[in-house]
């Protein structure tokens, strides 16, 4: 079998084009490879903006703190006085005078008391209310 120079062109030609398409492919993998559409990512989480606290914030939590413990403590205070006054009545509970006596020195106790916690939530009120600047005074001249 002898081959000629058309056939033998047209056999080169034929590998030379199968060579090509194989490069072609070779070459654009990757490009197809990349143009997958990749799974969305998750949005980023909002960034919530926490403004720092000031002074006066701080001045007055540490104000509402005191007095809350202030408050806490007359409480506990008034309730040890009660269970020490109804214990001290247990032996005059015969004696109406006596009774009536210590019931009216309680009942001072306790307006006392209620007029220093009172004192107190208005000292509070009045030292965390914001301060009022007064308004500018317009100068005639």
């Amino acid at each position: 079998m002898t081959i000629t120079r058309p056939s033998f062109v047209a056999a080169l030609g034929r590998h030379f084009l199968r060579l090509a398409i194989w490069a072609v492919l070779l070459a654009a993998g990757p490009v197809f490879a990349q143009a997958k559409p990749k799974p969305a990512a998750p949005p980023p989480a909002p960034h919530v903006y926490q403004p720092p606290a000031s002074a006066y914030q701080y001045k007055q939590a540490q104000q509402q703190q005191q007095t809350t413990d202030q408050l806490q403590r007359e409480q506990q205070r008034q309730q040890r006085q009660q269970a020490i006054q109804n214990t001290a009545n247990l032996p005059n509970a015969n004696n109406k005078a006596l009774l009536n006596q210590t019931n009216a020195a309680q009942s001072a106790n306790q307006d006392r008391s209620r007029a220093e916690q009172q004192d107190l939530i208005d000292r509070y009120r009045n030292a965390v209310s914001p301060p009022v600047s007064e308004p500018a005074r317009a100068s005639s001249r």
